[in-house]
């Protein structure tokens, strides 16, 4: 995983869900590039294992899947600040609809649901 990871995953976004409302778009995309920037600093392995994402558009919500290494999507005890690691777990609290984290073994998924207008 490279810093220009990010980008690219909002921009597979932009071209998987073209029926989406801008404003649901944006929040999807504001979550996968905070979520792939705490995955950077958090990880500290050169040879970061490949995270994946995955996307779909369900009836009212547009269902968003990442899976990492294991050090990835870490709750914190306090809200993180901007910039800090733990910003995106943070964003996804307000922003998605509902979410969670699973672990299994070396790696971690994080899934979030943001509301499509009707």
């Amino acid at each position: 995983m490279r810093p220009e990871s990010a980008k690219r995953a909002r921009d597979a976004l932009r071209r998987f869900c073209p029926q989406l409302e801008e404003a649901a778009l944006s929040d999807a995309q504001l979550l996968v590039s905070e979520l792939f920037a705490d995955v950077l600093v958090r990880e500290s392995d050169p040879e970061l294992p490949p995270m994946t994402l995955n996307a779909e558009l369900r009836r009212g919500y547009i269902h968003v899947s990442m899976l990492a290494g294991a050090a990835a999507f870490q709750l914190d005890s306090r809200p993180s600040d901007p910039g800090e690691p733990g910003w995106g777990m943070h964003l996804i609290k307000v922003l998605a609809e509902a979410w969670g984290v699973e672990r299994q073994g070396g790696s971690a998924r994080v899934w979030f649901r943001v509301p499509v207008p009707a």
